[in-house]
């Protein structure tokens, strides 16, 4: 056997390995982060949908009946769950039960008079918040949920002519 044949030491094999092992970890961290930010999107673009919808189905019920829809009661205490088209009052906390949409609560909160709208006396407020949690909200959280999207608008009697 000769002294100088070609050939690739053991410190070599080594070097290739960790090597490989380097490329194969940055890519596995890329694929997965990429996939919670894909999940993430997802989510925040249902969320949004749903607020939407919840907007809506408020907006029906105004335009059904204003006296109806300004004897219900103000302040962040209605749910609205998939499929439903009235509000339902919240019994604890959260909407958990009479909200759920999947891993989604909305929430609705009405405020008559508000000064956030036109000044007057036949005006809402209405807020729509979609609130979920996911693997990436915190252990210690101010509540179970850690990520919302919230749309708020103002709503006014469209059948009331103020008188000049």
């Amino acid at each position: 056997m000769n002294k100088y044949e070609s050939g690739q030491s053991l410190i070599e094999i080594l070097l290739a390995l960790a090597l490989a092992v380097v490329v194969i970890t940055g890519i596995t961290f890329g694929v997965t982060s990429s996939l919670k930010n894909a999940t993430f999107s997802k989510n925040q673009n249902l969320a949004s949908s749903y607020a939407q919808e919840g907007m809506e189905i408020v907006r029906g019920i105004r335009d059904r009946s204003w006296n109806v829809f300004t004897s219900l009661p103000g302040g962040p205490n209605q749910c609205l769950g998939q499929n439903s088209t009235t509000l339902v009052p919240r019994s604890g906390p959260d909407c958990n039960g009479e909200g759920n949409i999947g891993i989604f609560i909305r929430e609705i909160t009405l405020n008559n008079n508000s000064s956030d709208c036109t000044t007057g006396a036949n005006n809402t407020k209405v807020t729509v918040q979609v609130k979920w949690s996911d693997n990436n909200c915190p252990a210690v959280a101010p509540s179970n949920y850690c990520h919302k999207i919230e749309l708020v608008s103002c709503f006014s009697n469209f059948n009331f002519a103020p008188i000049p």
